[in-house]
């Protein structure tokens, strides 16, 4: 076999062996659809969609603190391509749950990260939309030794029909005495685009507004005359 037959044939095999590790998925909601990399999906899990929701419900998203590990931290992040399906996208909203065990006086937990998106539709039209806002968790405090916790984060967009977004989740435990304990685990993620429709002017204003030109314009001619 040529050399350049040979080039050739492995330049296929690794192209192809790395894009049969990698799969685009795309679902459609209610008014939108979200594309992502099932490959790429980390700690969060398989995702379903629900309304204009995609849903994680994670089975192995935790960090504990023990004898052996009094600090542990665990970190995982996503990102999915969110489409009109007609509609503006103006909002998109961010809910964690999960929830965690403070066993002793040191023991101590923590769940925090970001949601970033960027708005597609407008970064070649606004210079000012090519850099991502980043929004942090306002998570519910820990102070029960057993309990549940709530993260949220939103983001609002200016009417776009293309927007991607970033969820990167850290959770924390550490404790200081060797008889204490912590926990902390993630159940369940949300993600939520929210939409609008275009509002047409009401025919009145037409209306209106032609009224008014002709107005103007007998007026313009009256003066030159």
């Amino acid at each position: 076999m040529p050399i350049l037959n040979k080039i050739f044939f492995a330049f296929m095999v690794i192209a192809f062996s790395g894009s049969s590790n990698a799969a685009l998925i795309t679902t459609n909601g209610s008014n939108v659809s979200f594309t992502y990399d099932d490959s790429l999906l980390g700690l969060f899990g398989p995702a379903s969609v629900s309304g204009n929701s995609l849903i994680f419900a994670p089975t192995n998203f935790s960090a504990s603190s023990t004898i052996s590990s009094p600090f542990d931290f665990t970190n995982s992040s996503f990102t999915v391509t969110i489409n009109s399906l007609g509609n503006y996208i103006n909002k998109i909203s961010l809910v964690e749950s999960g929830n965690y065990i403070k066993l002793g006086g040191s023991a101590d937990v923590t769940a925090s990260g970001t949601l970033t998106t960027t708005d597609l539709t407008n970064t070649l039209t606004s210079i000012s939309n090519i850099t991502p806002t980043v929004v942090p968790f306002a998570t519910t405090d820990f102070q029960n030794p057993v309990g549940n916790w709530e993260a949220k984060a939103n983001e609002n967009v200016l009417n776009s029909f293309s927007v991607l977004a970033n969820i990167n989740n850290i959770l924390g435990t550490q404790k200081f005495q060797t008889s204490d304990y912590a926990l902390i685990n993630k159940l369940s993620v949300s993600l939520t685009a929210t939409t609008v429709t275009a509002v047409p002017l009401p025919q009145a204003v037409w209306l209106f507004g032609a009224g008014l030109m002709g107005l103007l314009s007998f007026s313009k001619r009256k003066n030159l005359l």
